[in-house]
Parts: C-alpha cells; structure tokens; sequence
C-alpha cells in the first residue's frame, strides 16, 4: 500500500491522525509527517500503519473474518448500516430465497443487507464499463462471460453467503447456473455509493479474496478514485484517478477501462510528489557525493571536462557522483532493455530504446546532464551523436542504496518538469515497481517484481513481464 492508498483509506475510515497514532503506536506527528509526504517511513512504522489502515486491519474488520467485538455484534454500527443488518449470522439461502422478488439484499455469512436503488450517475459508469468489457470479450472469442448487478453470486458455495456485485466476469462455465454464479468470479467491480461504500470497502473486500476472486475494483466516483487489488498475483493495490486508462489484470493489460471516456470529461488528480528542493543532497543522505550544492555553479561545460571514467549527472548546476551498479542492477537494466527493444523491433516505429550509460541534455539548457537506466526516445530530431537533447517519453530508473532518493525524489520532479510522459521506479530491493504515467496525470501504480506490468505511453501493448526479471536475479542471489 502506497501513500496516496493511506491517505485514501484514512479519509474513508474516518480516521483522525491521533486515532491512527494510538493503533499503531507511531508518534502523532509522525503519523502527519508520514501520511502528508513530508517524512520517509522506516519499514516497522510502514506496516503499523498498513496494519491500521489497510482492509481488514483492527479499524474494522480484523484479518481472518473476526469482528471488532469478535463476533458480527456491532458490525453494522461500524459501517454505518446499521438498519441493513438484522441477527447477523442467523440466515440461510432458504430465507434469502423466501424473500419477496422486490426486496434486494445481500446474504453475508448468514447477515442480511438491504441494498438501495442505485443513483442514475451510478448505472451510467456501471453500463459503460460493462460495454467497454463485452466488446473485449466478444473481440477475442473466448470463454469469459460478462455480467452486471442484479445477478446472484453465492461466493463461498455455502448456504450463507449471497451477493449482487456491479459487475462480474466468469471465465469458468460451470460455474454459471440458471440460478447464480456458484463460486468466485474471476473479475469484479464495485462502484461506490453513500449506503454501501465501507460494506464493499472492507467486509466484501474479505469476502472477495478469501473465496478466489482474481481482480477487485473499486470505483469511487465521489472521491474520483478507482482502486485495483490483483489479488490473483498478491500485488500491492494501485490507485487511479477517474478519467485514468487503467489495466485489467487478468487480461495482462490487454483490456484496457477508459474512465475519461466513460466519464466523458477530464479531472486531474495527481497530488505531485516531487516539491524537496532547499538543502536537498542532505536530506538524501547524499551530501558527499555532490558538489557545490544549492549554489548551481556547474554548466556543460565542467561536465564534459571532467575524465571519461568519471561518471556524474549534472542537475540543476550540482554535480552528483554515480557509483557503479551491482550485478543485480545490470541485469534488471539487461532483461528490461531486451524485453523493449524486442517490441520496438516488432513495432517498426520511430521509437529508439536506449540504456545507461548516454547523456541527455533534459532542458536542453547547459545545467543538467542526466543519465536515466533505461529510457524511449520516438522524436528522431532529439537523438544526436552526443546525447539526447530533451525530454524522452519514457525513463526507467533502476535504484540502488546511493541514488534510490535522488531516483525518488529529485529526478522524479525533474522528469515531469521536463515533459516526460512516464517514468518507472525498480526497487528490487523492496521488490516494487512504482508507474507515474505524467502524460495523464494519473494516480501512480505500484505493481510487484514478478509481475506484468504495461507501458502507458503505449496503451498496454509493450507489457515488461518483471517475473522474467526476478528470475535472473534469483538466479544470481539477489
């Protein structure tokens, strides 16, 4: 879980900074440090607060399906429902099915829960999405089947449990009945509303990924967020804005939901994360290896006077020394670059891939000479004999223990400053790849090391498959 992810789920919790501070046992104003961008967590204090504010944490539903009182007495209060539950844990399909047709509820483990009429906002996305998935589907022939609320779904194959998502996609026919979907779909989507939203938050959010489900959505159309859990690949959730092009996992990226399409209107949601500029080097712990910090003094021309064996980046006027990569780092540069020169080949664009060490000239002025791992250059005019001369439209940085915060932190300002359309952190230490697609400006994606992760600026086509990543890398010990 990411920061914006806390922050997001703190709003929906309603969690002040204290309340978090006395479950986690964090320091108040650590809590506000951490939470508003401004202080780097240590891993411990990560995940307390994962474990305060994630679903399923002690704020709410405790991992393993125990209530905060352990049983289902006084759930409903806590979500804010509490005359949608009636004798949690005492019903059965026999009652759910003796119910009159009119009355919609959901069964959950034996708790019935009224569902009101959805707003026309709400089955406006709820359609558009189902027709963005059925095209899809009908475009590759295949076995998956679409469907949309209300159609019953008994999630545990029990006679306890019965659901009504948004939307659903079965890809096993003999799980789809005259009656119901008997057992997990491999596909859901929840869109939010006022009465249901911490219900498909935080218990069905269980439900969903203890019976199997693959892929969780949540669609926040108050807050202008959708959240994606690839439960299937245990990947940390991604958060994206609504006018975003997001991925479907199962699909490895292939269907493609076009929430400014659906929205029909664009909102920007990206909180920037790049704002450290005053005594930056030590707050980066870097303070050795740069020169002259803060005073700018620096142009090309020192730059290129330096040896050749001498390797720096020159940002903003400061020299930064750059130490030699480990073999892990190489080969992680190494399985990338091939994996997108291999596309680019098969593409036949004006897209040239390029790996460490070249020079690119970033505002094209005199004070900044970056050397990204791996970056796309498709404007033919910017590449010289020399170096790159301007933004290119895709850059990846691999860390490494010296250059991780200046990866993180200053090059991350600078490359969307600069124009770069989208730029990927690899952290194999943390085993993360963290997505900013600045064209759009959507929400960061924070995908796993073993996983396929698909290039924005190329609609999902060039998907880097960083399971082939890890395996190298297991192979040499790292």
């Amino acid at each position: 879980m990411n920061i914006q992810l806390m922050e997001y789920y703190r709003e929906v919790k309603g969690c002040t900074y204290d309340k978090i501070s006395e479950l986690s046992g964090i320091p108040v104003e650590t809590v506000r440090g951490i939470l508003s961008g401004e202080e780097l967590p240590g891993e411990e204090a990560w995940q307390a607060l994962e474990d305060v504010l994630m679903p399923g944490s002690v704020f709410g539903l405790r991992e393993g399906g125990r209530y905060p009182e352990g049983d289902a007495k006084g759930f409903p209060d806590m979500l804010g429902e509490s005359k949608m539950a009636y004798q949690a844990g005492s019903y059965t399909l026999e009652d759910y099915y003796a119910l009159p047709d009119e009355r919609r509820v959901e069964l959950i483990d034996g708790a019935f829960y009224d569902m009101s009429a959805p707003s026309t906002g709400h089955q406006r996305i709820l359609l558009r999405i189902v027709y963005a998935i059925v095209r899809f589907i009908e475009g590759r022939s295949g076995e998956c089947e679409v469907f949309m609320a209300p159609v019953d779904v008994q999630l545990d194959c029990d006679d306890r449990t019965m659901v009504q998502p948004d939307i659903l996609i079965v890809c096993d026919k003999d799980k789809i009945t005259e009656k119901c979907i008997v057992g997990a779909p491999d596909f859901i989507i929840e869109i939010l509303s006022r009465s249901t939203e911490k219900k498909d938050m935080f218990l069905k959010f269980r439900k969903y990924k203890n019976a199997g489900v693959r892929e969780y959505w949540i669609v926040d159309t108050k807050r202008r967020k959708v959240i994606v859990y690839f439960f299937e690949r245990d990947q940390q959730p991604a958060i994206y804005g609504l006018s975003d092009r997001i991925p479907v996992g199962i699909y490895n990226g292939e269907l493609v939901i076009d929430f400014a399409q659906i929205e029909g209107e664009r909102r920007v949601e990206y909180q920037d994360q790049g704002t450290v500029v005053e005594g930056f080097p030590d707050m980066l712990g870097e303070s050795e290896t740069a020169y002259q910090a803060g005073k700018g003094i620096y142009t090309l021309e020192d730059y290129y006077a330096l040896p050749d064996e001498r390797r720096v980046e020159l940002i903003d006027g400061v020299f930064y020394d750059m130490s030699a990569p480990s073999t892990g780092h190489q080969t992680a540069v190494l399985q990338i670059s091939v994996q997108i020169n291999d596309f680019l080949r098969r593409k036949k664009g004006g897209c040239r891939g390029f790996a460490a060490p070249v020079d690119v000239q970033l505002d094209c002025d005199d004070r900044t000479m970056v050397q990204p791992d791996i970056l796309i250059v498709c404007d033919k005019d910017k590449i010289t004999e020399k170096c790159i001369v301007g933004a290119p439209d895709f850059i990846i940085e691999i860390l490494s223990r010296s250059t991780e915060k200046k990866d993180l932190f200053l090059k991350f300002r600078k490359y969307k400053n600069a124009g770069v359309r989208e730029y990927w952190i690899v952290d194999t230490k943390r085993r993360k790849v963290i997505v900013y697609f600045f064209e759009r400006d959507q929400q960061p994606a924070i995908y796993g090391l073993s996983d396929k992760v698909p290039a924005g600026i190329y609609d999902g086509e060039l998907i880097i498959d960083f399971a082939q990543v890890e395996e190298e890398l297991e192979y040499i010990g790292q």
